[in-house]
């Protein structure tokens, strides 16, 4: 499987990711204004967005990490050890194993570990140029968010302004990145992304079908061969 099929077949990821991440953040705000029961709605989306979020990770770091693998693994790492517990917190609130106030600095902690590879990735991406500068920077938006949020409740030990605008600006933004992400991967330009072209040498010559390189080379190979002379 070529990068480009493979990039084809998770720009579904992003989509979902960024749907799922607008759930939980409408549902959110109703939840804080204590409106039940959307607080198990926004754990269930969360759930959702985090597993949406993981095929993402891994194929970013087959476009990011080329010049900076050690770079792009690592956070790739990060963002994979944090996503999936975040997850399964927030799935056992869903089935009211663990109550909120248990998980709330965990979940937290994975949002910033998230936060990490978002930064990490818009860094790669600008410095290798694999997207768009505005979409890599949105990224790096998100990510400090996310980040700023986790460490602004961590310092003061409450849910206070910083608190909130981080997580606020990190839902918005992180939206419209994977949103946009998802676009940028359907529409096949990707800087890195391998394309099945046709080689010169056969798209000049409508009369060779291609098939792979090994029956190209065949195949011209038999209609510039020459009989020897009697």
């Amino acid at each position: 499987m070529t990068t480009s099929e493979l990039v084809q077949i998770a720009a579904w990821s992003p989509y979902l990711s960024a749907a799922t991440t607008i759930v939980s953040f409408v549902t959110g705000i109703l939840f804080f204004t204590r409106i039940q029961p959307f607080g198990m709605v926004n754990d269930a989306a969360s759930v959702l967005q985090m597993v949406f979020m993981l095929p993402l990770a891994w194929v970013l770091h087959i476009l990011l990490g080329r010049d900076s693998p050690a770079l792009s693994l690592a956070a790739t790492l990060v963002d994979s050890t944090g996503m999936p517990t975040a997850a399964v917190l927030q799935a056992l609130l869903v089935i009211g194993r663990v109550r909120f106030e248990q998980t709330f600095s965990a979940i937290l902690a994975a949002g910033a570990m998230t936060g990490v590879w978002l930064v990490a990735g818009g860094y790669l991406a600008l410095a290798g140029g694999a997207l768009p500068v505005a979409l890599a920077l949105l990224g790096i938006v998100a990510g400090s968010a996310y980040v700023l949020s986790a460490v602004a409740y961590f310092v003061r030990r409450r849910q206070g302004l910083l608190f909130f605008l981080g997580a606020s600006v990190g839902l918005i933004a992180y939206s419209d990145w994977a949103a946009w992400l998802g676009c940028v991967m359907q529409s096949g330009t990707l800087v890195g992304v391998e394309q099945d072209a046709v080689p010169p040498a056969v798209e000049s010559d409508p009369d060779i079908p291609y098939t792979s390189e090994l029956e190209r080379d065949h195949l011209l190979s038999a209609r510039h061969r020459r009989p020897l002379a009697q």
